[in-house]
């Protein structure tokens, strides 16, 4: 190898490159001839074949009519003042292919301050200017989906702030409604009782057996009947009582609830589990309600077992978090009607196998519900009952 040969480019072939990288040509005016020169790489980007050398007339005529006399009196200004410019533009190439190019122009002056040549160079930045186009429409774009994503939201909050108080003077309405049904029931209902009682203690030659088991048939359907007003004045009770929130040990709650139930029937056998130490964050009167009811619940439905268990306990192992239950080895039901179980005076079981008035339940939901919770039941017929249900306001962690 030549010991003198330089494997290195060349200061020349760098330039090259580096206009050719930044899509860059340069362009020079000799004056007063006013003769323009293109660089191959102008001539290139203007897709004119190399060597080309344009008048100043075409050269200019390269810009778009509408701003052709602006360029103009930049190069005039720039040959007899010497005032230099940097403007970007968009042109048409010899091909009429449509570009932006970046114009920059100096004036060079000779060593006695004479202005003897322009010069200048052409940046293609057409790709510049489309991705900013691009961009701009993408903006435009996302301006446009958020004003009309602000207006659904601000739409969609007028609806439900419309539906919220709607729903509020409705809930207002039933609850008035429930409240003034019920009172104006037990007027009638009181006198309906008070003649059948008065007609059951006639002289027995006045009354057979029939008519007899008739008026006792009215006075257990009055008796069903002031269980079920006194059903809907507790559930309007629910939704008017303000909460009132402190700690509140379950487990000590439901053991306070099987004693009064073991009381009531002392020879029933009945095995009882009741998980210690479970406390949480909510209203005792209203909580106590939920264990009373969901205990009565099992406590009814496991009364024709030899050996009736029920249990009230905590898992831990569901996604949601803490959640209670209490189950039993009773009758159960059939999951296909599982819909019905927290709808008011809705019944799964026959009233002749289970009395009862269907509101148990539905107090249950509401007060969870209130407590910002839910609840489920899981059941199989013959196999017994669980019923689960969640507070948000709670103290048990897994």
């Amino acid at each position: 190898m030549n010991p003198d040969f330089d494997a290195r480019p060349s200061a020349q072939a760098y330039l090259q490159m580096a206009t050719r990288v930044s899509r860059l040509g340069w362009w020079t005016i000799e004056l007063p001839s006013r003769k323009l020169t293109w660089s191959d790489e102008t001539c290139v980007m203007h897709d004119a074949p190399e060597g080309f050398q344009p008048s100043l007339a075409e050269g200019l005529d390269t810009f778009l009519p509408e701003h052709r006399a602006a360029v103009k009196r930049y190069v005039e200004l720039c040959a007899t003042q010497g005032n230099s410019y940097d403007f970007v533009l968009p042109k048409t190439t010899v091909k009429g292919r449509h570009i932006w190019v970046r114009c920059i122009g100096e004036a060079v002056r000779d060593e006695s301050g004479r202005i003897v040549r322009m010069q200048g160079a052409f940046q293609d930045v057409t790709e510049l200017k489309l991705a900013e186009a691009q961009l701009r429409k993408a903006q435009a774009e996302i301006m446009a989906l958020n004003a009309e994503l602000e207006s659904r939201v601000q739409q969609r909050t007028a609806q439900l702030e419309l539906a919220n108080r709607e729903l509020m003077t409705a809930n207002r309405e039933l609850e008035a409604f429930s409240y003034s049904v019920s009172h104006d029931l037990r007027a009638p209902l009181n006198t309906i009782n008070g003649f059948s009682r008065l007609l059951s203690r006639l002289d027995p030659s006045l009354l057979d057996a029939t008519n007899r088991h008739f008026l006792e048939r009215i006075h257990e359907g009055t008796l069903t009947m002031e269980k079920m007003i006194e059903g809907l004045l507790s559930l309007a009770h629910l939704s008017r009582k303000k909460l009132e929130l402190e700690r509140v040990d379950l487990s000590q709650l439901m053991s306070q609830i099987e004693a009064s139930f073991r009381e009531s029937e002392p020879s029933r056998v009945v095995e009882v589990s009741i998980e210690p130490g479970l406390e949480v964050i909510g209203d005792r009167a209203l909580l106590t309600s939920v264990l009373q009811n969901l205990f009565a619940n099992a406590w009814k439905f496991s009364a024709r077992c030899d050996v009736a268990r029920i249990a009230f306990g905590l898992r831990t192992d569901a996604p949601e978090g803490p959640v209670y239950f209490v189950s039993d080895n009773g009758a159960g039901f059939d999951m296909a009607h599982s819909a019905k179980l927290f709808a008011a005076f809705e019944r799964l079981h026959s009233p002749t196998d289970f009395s009862g008035t269907g509101v148990g339940l539905a107090t249950v939901k509401r007060v969870v519900e209130r407590h910002g919770g839910r609840v489920h039941g899981e059941g199989q017929v013959g196999e017994g009952a669980t019923f689960y249900f969640t507070l948000a306001n709670n103290l048990q962690h897994g």
